[in-house]
C-alpha cells in the first residue's frame, strides 16, 4: 500500500477549465487560479479526501494503531556509547 498521494495542480492556461481529470501517469489533474478563484476549493477538498482515505486504509491495515499498542518506546536516557 502506498502512502503517497499525487495531485498535479497547474495554472489555468486556457478557457477550458479542467477539474479532477486523470493524467496518463495516474495523477489527478486540476487547473487552478487563486487570482480568479478557479478550482481552488475543489482541489483542496479532493486532496483532503485522498489523505483521509489513506489514513483510513492505514488504520485498517495496522492493528497497533487501532488497539493502542505502542510501536516505539521513548526513554529519557541517552543510548550507550560505543566502546573501543
Amino acid at each position: 500500500m502506498s502512502h503517497i498521494v499525487f495531485i498535479l495542480v497547474t495554472p489555468v492556461l486556457s478557457c477550458s477549465h479542467v477539474s479532477g481529470s486523470s493524467s496518463p501517469q495516474g495523477f489527478e489533474f486540476f487547473e487552478t487560479s487563486a487570482k480568479d478563484n478557479i478550482n481552488v476549493k475543489q482541489t483542496f477538498e479532493r486532496l483532503v479526501d485522498l489523505i483521509c482515505d489513506k489514513m483510513s486504509e492505514s488504520l485498517d491495515s495496522d492493528p497497533a494503531v487501532t488497539t493502542g499498542a505502542p510501536t516505539a518506546k521513548l526513554t529519557d536516557s541517552a543510548p550507550p556509547l560505543p566502546t573501543g
